[in-house]
Order: structure tokens, then C-alpha cells, then sequence
């Protein structure tokens, strides 16, 4: 079974977010089941996806990539033209041009499958980590991106498997996208234990101490820093707990939001209490969770939300919502608030921080639910779906 893993998303900025981390895990396919798994690194290493100057290279595919028409005008208005330039350099890159022919499977594993390979000979598999375009209707992200996502989920149609990552966005395909559920398969995401094995150096520890402040104790929130996490109503939240020996860490990549969530501090005196470490590697990230005295995650929507299962690895006591697929991977095992309620937060986080008896029962309960969640299932129920297009009905 020859398979092609579209790694494109790892090349325009993805690679930070949680489809970076998917697809860096599924690459571990070649080596757990010796398939013969191919990427577009390997097919087109040229250069990253939207450097088009610098693939001149391949000349033939760019003339192809440049005869590739916009798609139809009537299907979306003027002032999205530059969503659908960037439609078309997602959709109908020159890469996409050079897959082989007798690849036997197609898996694009960034929420859409590109047009430009829908008449592929190959079977399809495609996955939709999540719905978030749909269910939040441009309510964190810009209109023009909402139009570019939508299309692009468009493309779930001439899949002929769809691969998610936890119950609740089946449902949510099945709602918005009107695929049947017998062509989705939930494929569960898991900790990697590698992480709780990094044992960092003392110097290594005291250099990031100090690098960020950490000599007191704090909240770890791990993600990306924008208006969807609810990073807003976290701040807002860790102010009314009034704790001059507490600090919030917020660690994950910084977007467009920034300066928002930095006012935000400055107007509530707390600036000095939050720290935003920008990105943060594994080397880091694994001092960060060793250390904090809890774990926050108070997001709107999450597909499945792999930060509050390696939180619990840690053994740290986790609060996080009460929405989306967050109750289904933590059930009883974390403080669960609504993420829409200050109130509820504050609530959450008193109990936290302050409650001896709920912190010893969620970092108990929390380690042993995050020890359900095995990267071999994933892997087991990945290789199941290729062998489901085949109708090979085993699993291995």
C-alpha cells in the first residue's frame, strides 16, 4: 500500500498549531507499520507553499499552477478575490501536480482535500479535526478566512473517508457537513509520553526560571494566543482571584490578538502577574508543565484539545470547558466550567488553586484518564480507515 501524506500545512505557519503536531504524529506511520508512506517534502522539497519565486525550478508545474484559473467568480463576491487567490495557491499548488500517479492513497490531513486532486486516481482520505468555521461563523476569525475555510471544507465531497479525532466533531461533520457517518472513522488522539520522559538539566530549570519568572508558583495555559482560546476571559478570570503570590503563564504562539490581551493587563494592574512566553519546544514546554501548580484550558471549541491530556501526564490538576469534545476526553477527571461565564471561571479556579481536596482527586483522576489515550490506537484506527477504502475489514 503506497500512501501520499500531504505535508503542506507544515510549511505555511501550521506547523506551531495543533494540525502541526497531527501531522508530525501521523508521519510515525511509516515507521510503526512499514508503509510506504510519501510526502510532498520528499516529491517537492524546493521551497515553502507560497514562495512561488523560488520554484522556478520546476517549470512545468508552475506553468500548470499558472494556467489553474481562479475558481468561478459568481461563487464568491469581490471583496473576497484575495481569499480566493490564496484558495488557489492552497488548492492547486505545483505539488500537488507531481504526486505519482499509482499512489494508492491520498491523505490530506489539514481539514480539506485540494480540489486540484479530485479527479486523482487514487482513493481519498481526508481529515476534519474540527468544524470551528462553521460553529463560530466569524465571530474570532475575519470574514474573508471564514469564506476560504468553508470552501475548503467543501472539498469533503469527493473524499471517500473522513478521518476526526473525537465523537463530538463527528457530530458536528455530520451536522454541518452532511457527511454520512458510516465514512467517518474517530481516530482519538493521545499523549506522547516522550515528553514526561524529557528529565531537563537543573541549569537547563533555572535558566528558564529565570528566563520567565517562575519563582512563583502559576497557572500554565498551553495554546495559541487568540480571541477563540478565550484568552480574554482567562485574564479577566485570574485577576479576581487576587493572588500577589500567583502568576498566569500563557504558552503558545501569538497572533494578530496580541496587543489586545497586553492591554487587557495593563488596565487590570496585572501585567507584572502574566507571562506570554511566545512558542515554546518540547525542551521548554516539559520544565513548564514539571513546574506549575495548575493547568488551565478555558477554550470555546476544541476537536479534542491534546494539552489538558499531557497536563494530566504531569500530574497536574486541570480546569477546562464544559463545551465541545473538552467533557468527552477529561469526563470526571477535571474541573469543568462554562467558558462563556467570568463567573464560573472564578469558581473554577478558587477550586483549583485553593481546594486541596478536588486538586489531589484531578491530578489522581487526570493521570489515570490520560493513560487511555495511546498513540497505538491512533495509529491502529489510522491504518484501519486505508484498509476500509480496500474493504480490508481487519484492524492490526
Amino acid at each position: 500500500m503506497k500512501v501520499f501524506l500531504d505535508t503542506t500545512a507544515l510549511r505555511n505557519g501550521s506547523e506551531y498549531r495543533g494540525i502541526g503536531r497531527y501531522i508530525q504524529v501521523l508521519l510515525g506511520l511509516r515507521e510503526q507499520f512499514n508503509i510506504d508512506l510519501i510526502t510532498t517534502d520528499e516529491i517537492y522539497p524546493e521551497s515553502p507553499l507560497n514562495d512561488i519565486a523560488n520554484e522556478m525550478s520546476n517549470t512545468n508545474l508552475i506553468k500548470q499552477y499558472l494556467k489553474t484559473k481562479l475558481p468561478d467568480p459568481l461563487l464568491y463576491p469581490l471583496r473576497f478575490m484575495s481569499s480566493a487567490r490564496h484558495f488557489k495557491r492552497t488548492h492547486y499548488h505545483p505539488s500537488y501536480m507531481a504526486i505519482p500517479k499509482d499512489v494508492d492513497i491520498i491523505h490530506a490531513p489539514a481539514n480539506f482535500f485540494p480540489y486540484s486532486l479530485q479527479d486523482h486516481p487514487a482513493k481519498k482520505v481526508v481529515s476534519i479535526l474540527d468544524v470551528i468555521p462553521f460553529v463560530e461563523n466569524g465571530r474570532y476569525v475575519s470574514e474573508k478566512i471564514t469564506w476560504f475555510t468553508k470552501r475548503s471544507f467543501q472539498s469533503v465531497n469527493f473524499a471517500d473517508m473522513v478521518i476526526t479525532i473525537s465523537e463530538h466533531s463527528k457530530l458536528d461533520i455530520i451536522k454541518y457537513l452532511n457527511v454520512s457517518p458510516e465514512k467517518i472513522v474517530v481516530t482519538p488522539l493521545g499523549f506522547d509520553p516522550k515528553l514526561s520522559k524529557i528529565v531537563p538539566s537543573e541549569e537547563q530549570i533555572n535558566k528558564i526560571i529565570q528566563q520567565y519568572h517562575l519563582n512563583e508558583p502559576y497557572i500554565l495555559y498551553v495554546g495559541a494566543i487568540e480571541k477563540r482560546k478565550n484568552i480574554n476571559n482567562l485574564i479577566r478570570s485570574f485577576a479576581r482571584l487576587q493572588d500577589s503570590n500567583l502568576k498566569l503563564i500563557l504558552a503558545g504562539k501569538t497572533h494578530e490578538d496580541f496587543e489586545s490581551f497586553l492591554r487587557i493587563t495593563l488596565d487590570l494592574g496585572i501585567q507584572n502577574k502574566v507571562v506570554f512566553t511566545g512558542y515554546v519546544d518540547d525542551s521548554v514546554l516539559t520544565i513548564l508543565y514539571r513546574k506549575a501548580k495548575a493547568f488551565v484550558f478555558p477554550t470555546f471549541y476544541e476537536g479534542f484539545g491534546l494539552p489538558v491530556l499531557e497536563a494530566m501526564s504531569f500530574g497536574i490538576p486541570v480546569m477546562t470547558s464544559n463545551t465541545s469534545s473538552l467533557p468527552e476526553v477529561c469526563e470526571d477527571a477535571a474541573i469543568l466550567v462554562d467558558p462563556h461565564s467570568i463567573d464560573s471561571m472564578v469558581q473554577g479556579l478558587m477550586k483549583l488553586v485553593y481546594d486541596e481536596n478536588i486538586r489531589e482527586y484531578c491530578i489522581k483522576r487526570g493521570f489515570e484518564r490520560s493513560q487511555l489515550f495511546d498513540w497505538n490506537i491512533f495509529f491502529n484506527k489510522t491504518l484501519y480507515t486505508y484498509r476500509k477504502i480496500f474493504n480490508f475489514n481487519e484492524l492490526i
